[in-house]
């Protein structure tokens, strides 16, 4: 069954497209960033090369933007076979329906994952290679997770989309809600008075930017509650329960 969800996905023109977008994103903001760092040093521009610090981070900046887009592939996965009608055909072949959720799940994340370490590494090597003095090299855990943990968050990430995919069913609806809650609900939620602030540090897209970027000079202004690696704990748990909950809702609902 993971087999045959790894071919679906791949063969899906949607997955190459998201894939290739992703890997622009993040290339393109390294080598702009990398370029206008080592430019204003030659310039002598103290001031302005302050503000495009050379840290590791900044390398990564494209790879926030590429876990959106990741997600949106992860729903089109789930929800591509909703929309004609081939979901049954795969309910059927399958011996259960949890385990067609769980193979889907596992294919989508370990694609995500595996493109969102070599988009990450491919970024920080592209952006040395433009402004080799100017880049800060690897040389503690923080810049390492920075880097290396991409992919992890790309994978937790995209089962996360998976679960609300095959829930939602409709592709426009759930990629929809995928775009608008980094972008516009977490962003609202720390102007509810009295809860918002208690609330935003637990929030995913806030837990995984701190998992990324903690323990560093470029630190979220508003630090999450976990730290490094219980952070990513509690987004896998936050996949696990999402997935788990589609599973008993897909096995006790209608294809």
């Amino acid at each position: 069954m993971l087999a045959a969800e790894l071919v679906k996905l791949v063969s899906m023109r949607s997955t190459r497209w998201c894939g290739a977008l992703i890997v622009v994103l993040a290339c393109s903001w390294a080598v702009v960033w990398a370029g206008i760092h080592r430019r204003a040093t030659d310039l002598s521009m103290p001031e302005f090369a302050d503000n495009m610090r050379a840290s590791v981070n900044n390398t990564q900046a494209g790879c926030v933007a590429g876990l959106v887009v990741v997600m949106i592939m992860a729903v089109l996965a789930a929800t591509t076979e909703y929309l004609t009608g081939t979901i049954k055909l795969t309910f059927m072949a399958g011996s259960s329906r949890g385990k067609v959720v769980f193979a889907k799940t596992a294919a989508v994340a370990l694609l995500a994952g595996l493109i969102g370490e070599g988009t990450a590494w491919l970024a920080y090597g592209t952006a040395k290679l433009v402004n080799p003095s100017g880049v800060a090299s690897i040389t503690t855990g923080a810049q390492l997770r920075a880097v290396a943990g991409v992919g992890l968050v790309y994978l937790v990430g995209a089962a996360m989309a998976v679960a609300v995919g095959m829930l939602i069913k409709n592709t426009v609806a759930a990629v929809a809600l995928i775009v608008l809650y980094p972008l516009l609900i977490e962003n609202a939620v720390p102007a509810i008075p009295a809860i918002g602030a208690v609330v935003e540090p637990w929030l995913p897209f806030a837990v995984a930017l701190h998992f990324l970027f903690d323990s560093t000079p470029e630190s979220l202004e508003s630090a999450a509650i976990l730290p490094g690696w219980w952070a990513f704990a509690y987004l896998t748990m936050i996949a696990t329960v999402l997935t788990a909950t589609a599973s008993i809702v897909i096995t006790k609902r209608d294809a």
